[in-house]
């Protein structure tokens, strides 16, 4: 009965050191990684975004517009609905919608981040996620008109302006006093 208690307490002291020198250095083949825990929500599955169906411009008039450093877009309007248009840039074609100004001036924005401003002699294309234009100092036919135009009453004035002055000065030369000298 000695030899079985001595035994016992002898497997007592010799079990935990083998237990921590075995579990120290573990074999190669029995590690195991643990799958990553996933979290869930309450979010509906994300889909693949699907490419846009190609915007069609039949039945639209379509407005060229020519800007700085030779770039260039297409607008294409329907006639009788000013409500939106289809804008064609760097190669994509976006539907663009009128948002109303009290100033007069054209403007039409996509859901992402582009904006249409259009004034009588001026167009611009504006970024405004970034905050800066795009496109600047944009002219169709009808604005490069309009501009010619205002480019030629300008001039006008100027001279207008300094022919009077020459004729006003040359009156002046032309008065005699009753002084000889």
């Amino acid at each position: 009965m000695k030899k079985l208690a001595t035994l016992l307490v002898a497997a007592g002291f010799i079990l935990p050191l083998t237990y921590h020198v075995a579990e120290a250095a573990p074999s190669k083949t029995s590690i195991k990684k643990r799958a990553p825990v996933r979290k869930t929500t309450n979010r509906p599955a994300r889909t693949k975004v699907q490419a846009p169906a190609v915007l069609s411009v039949e039945g639209m008039v379509a407005d060229r517009y020519h800007c700085e450093m030779g770039k260039a877009f297409t607008l294409y309007r329907y006639p009788d609905n000013r409500n939106s248009v289809i804008l064609d840039w760097a190669g994509k074609r976006q539907r663009m919608h009128n948002v109303p100004t009290k100033t007069g001036a054209e403007r039409y924005e996509t859901d992402a981040r582009l904006t249409y401003i259009g004034v009588s002699n001026l167009t611009q294309l504006i970024d405004f996620k970034q905050g800066k234009p795009v496109l600047t100092e944009c002219r169709n036919t009808e604005q490069k008109r309009v501009q010619a135009e205002l480019d030629q009453k300008k001039a006008e004035e100027k001279a207008g302006i300094t022919q009077k002055d020459k004729t006003q000065q040359t009156q002046k030369k032309k008065k005699k006093s009753w002084w000889p000298f």
